[in-house]
């Protein structure tokens, strides 16, 4: 989808899988064309539901988008399932207030090269990070 070319305008995307929709919006600002508009059609029990991806990503913006991926493997993935029967909207809620938890959540997802052995600090949180070789 990062790839397609202006000409096309809208993308319906069918899954029965909610980290489907978690991944799209991590990735909303790698899209090419920004009139794109991208929908999902989420089947749970043969219940159908659309929800409009490009219009919540313009209401919550992309800070918060980019750091769900890494809230939503921390706080209930299918691999880890740590708030099941307790909800996220709580989560969610302290999420959408504090940019440094935005920003933290982010980083989670994102990946890049060591030269060196360094320390990488997250708020409360460290990493010592080693080259691979």
């Amino acid at each position: 989808m990062c790839q397609m070319d202006e000409d096309v305008s809208d993308v319906l995307i069918k899954t029965c899988d909610t980290d489907i929709l978690i991944l799209m919006f991590g990735n909303m600002d790698h899209l090419r064309n920004n009139n794109l508009k991208i929908y999902m059609e989420y089947d749970s029990n043969n219940l159908k539901k659309w929800i409009n991806i490009s219009e919540l990503y313009e209401k919550w913006g992309p800070s918060i988008c980019q750091s769900l991926p890494g809230f939503h493997a921390l706080t209930g993935c299918d691999f880890n399932p740590s708030f099941l029967r307790r909800g996220k909207k709580r989560p969610f809620k302290i999420l959408q207030k504090s940019y440094q938890y935005q920003k933290a959540f982010a980083a989670l997802g994102s990946a890049e090269i060591v030269e060196k052995e360094e320390e990488i600090c997250v708020p409360n949180v460290r990493f010592k990070m080693s080259k691979i070789e």
